[in-house]
C-alpha cells in the first residue's frame, strides 16, 4: 500500500487518471451534481430518493469498463460489504425484494462513487466543484427547514407518487420516500416540534445530512474564500441555527460539537490556541442566545423527553444484538418489529448492518470506517481537512444515525482527501522534495 492508504491494481499513476467519461456525452460527475445542486428539482418532482443510487449504475458502468483502476484501502472493505450483502436475500419473500434492493443500490453507489472521484481527474471534475455541489445541498436542507416551520403539516403526493405504478407506493416505505412533505411531527413533553425532513424522508436522516454537510460548506463559504462571500456565508450560518435547533436532533448537535472541537484541537496542538479561544466565545454567545430566546422551549423539552428516548433506543439495540445472534452470518435481510414500537434494526448504521446483514457486513462497515478516517487524517491541504472532517462526523453517528443514504457524503469526503493528497504528492515530486 501506498502512503495515504491507497492500494492499486496496476502501477501507480503520479497523478488521477483521466475522467471516465467519453466527449460529448454529460458531463463528468452529473449524478453527483445531480445528489447536490439539483436536489430541490428533484425534491419537488419526488425523485429525491432515487438519485442517490444513479452513481451506482452511471459510475458502475464506467468503472467496469476500464483497467488498471486505483483502488483506496477504504474502498476494500466497502466492496466487500457490497459483495456481501446480497446474500442476505435468500431469506426474503418477493415483496420484500425492493426495499433490499434499493438499500442495496446505496452501497453500490456509495463505493462506485469513491471508486469514480479517486479514478477521476480533477481537470474533468474537480475537488472545488465537488464541494461547490455538496455546499449547496447543504444551504438548501437548511432553506428545507424554513420552509418545515412555515408549512409543517403539508403532506402531498409528489408528481412522481401520482405518475407512478401502485405496487411501488403501496410499499409504505416508498410512500414515505416520494411524498411531499417538509416536516415530521413529534410530541416532546407538552409542545409538538415541527422537526425539519425535507429533502430526506425523515428528521434524524435531515440532522444526519446537515451534520455531513457541514464542512463542505464552511469549506465553501468561510474558509479561504472572499471577504464579501464569507459575509454571506456566516449570515447562512448564524440562519441556520433555527432550524438546527428546531430539529431538536440531539445527534446531530453531538456531531457538530464533536467535530468543531476536534478541529480546534488539532489546531492547539500546533500552537494556535486562537479556534478554541474562538470555540468557547461562540458556544457562551450561541447557547445564550437559543436559551433566552422562544428556542429555548423546544431545547429545554428536547433534553427532559431525553429519558424516553433512551430508554427506547436502548431497548432496541439489546434486541437487536439479541436477534441477531439467531442470524449471524447473513442476518435477517430486513429490519422486523418486535412490538418495541420501532423496527429492530434501526436507529443506527452499525445496528443495521448487524441485524438486517450479518456481523460479517458490520465488520466491513468498520473496517471501511477505521480506513476512512486513517486515510484522511493526514489532511496535507485547507479541503482535505474537512474532508477528514466528514469521515470524523460519520463515525460519530454511525451509533444512532441509520445514514442512508448519507454515507454517500462519505464517500465523496474520502475520494476528495485521496485526490488532495495525490495533488500535494505530485507537486512534491516535480519540485523534488521528499514526500513525507
Amino acid at each position: 500500500m501506498g502512503p495515504g492508504l491507497t492500494a492499486t491494481i496496476a502501477p501507480r499513476p503520479v497523478a488521477a487518471r483521466a475522467a471516465l467519461t467519453q466527449p460529448g456525452l454529460a458531463p463528468a460527475g452529473w449524478p453527483l451534481a445531480l445528489v447536490g445542486t439539483g436536489m430541490p428539482l428533484m425534491f419537488f418532482l419526488g425523485l429525491h430518493a432515487f438519485v442517490w443510487v444513479v452513481p451506482a449504475f452511471v459510475f458502475g458502468a464506467q468503472l467496469l469498463e476500464q483497467r488498471n483502476l486505483r483502488v483506496p484501502v477504504a474502498a476494500v472493505p466497502l466492496g466487500l460489504l457490497v459483495v456481501w450483502i446480497p446474500l442476505g436475500a435468500l431469506r426474503l419473500t418477493p415483496s420484500e425484494l425492493p426495499l433490499f434492493s434499493y438499500r442495496f443500490l446505496l452501497f453500490a453507489s456509495t463505493f462506485a462513487t469513491l471508486l469514480w472521484i479517486v479514478n477521476t481527474s480533477q481537470s474533468e471534475f474537480s475537488n472545488a466543484t465537488l464541494v461547490r455541489h455538496m455546499s449547496r445541498l447543504w444551504i438548501a436542507l437548511i432553506g428545507f427547514g424554513y420552509l418545515a416551520m412555515l408549512f409543517p403539516r403539508l403532506s402531498v403526493a409528489s408528481p412522481f407518487q401520482i405518475a407512478a405504478p401502485g405496487p411501488i407506493v403501496s410499499n409504505p416505505f416508498f410512500f414515505d420516500l416520494t411524498r411531499l412533505r417538509f416536516a415530521e411531527l413529534q410530541t416532546l413533553v407538552t409542545i409538538e416540534a415541527a422537526r425539519p425532513a425535507a429533502p430526506m424522508a425523515y428528521a434524524n436522516g435531515w440532522g444526519s445530512t446537515v451534520g455531513l454537510l457541514t464542512p463542505f460548506f464552511a469549506l465553501d463559504w468561510l474558509v479561504a474564500v472572499d471577504p464579501r462571500r464569507r459575509r454571506v456565508g456566516w449570515m447562512l450560518a448564524v440562519a441556520a441555527v433555527v432550524p438546527i435547533v428546531v430539529s431538536v436532533n440531539r445527534g446531530l448537535w453531538l456531531s457538530l460539537t464533536v467535530a468543531v472541537v476536534y478541529l480546534a484541537a488539532r489546531r492547539a496542538l500546533r500552537g494556535d490556541l486562537r479556534m478554541i479561544i474562538g470555540v468557547g466565545i461562540a458556544l457562551v454567545i450561541v447557547l445564550n442566545a437559543v436559551l433566552l430566546s422562544p428556542l429555548g422551549a423546544t431545547v429545554r423539552e428536547r433534553f427532559e423527553d431525553q429519558d424516553q428516548s433512551n430508554s427506547t433506543r436502548v431497548a432496541l439495540y439489546e434486541a437487536a444484538f439479541d436477534y441477531a445472534q439467531k442470524s449471524p452470518l447473513v442476518g435477517w435481510g430486513t429490519t422486523i418489529d418486535i412490538g418495541l414500537g420501532k423496527q429492530l434494526g434501526t436507529h443506527g448504521l452499525v445496528w443495521y448492518s448487524m441485524f438486517v446483514h450479518g456481523f460479517p457486513a458490520l465488520i466491513f462497515l468498520l473496517a471501511f470506517a477505521t480506513f476512512a478516517v486513517l486515510g484522511t487524517a493526514r489532511a496535507p491541504t485547507q479541503t482535505s481537512m474537512f474532508a477528514h472532517l466528514v469521515v470524523i462526523i460519520f463515525v460519530t453517528q454511525l451509533p444512532y444515525y441509520g445514514l442512508l443514504p448519507q454515507v454517500l457524503v462519505v464517500a465523496i469526503a474520502v475520494g476528495v482527501s485521496r485526490r488532495e493528497y495525490d495533488a500535494v504528492f505530485a507537486r512534491r515530486r516535480r519540485s523534488g522534495a521528499p514526500e513525507h
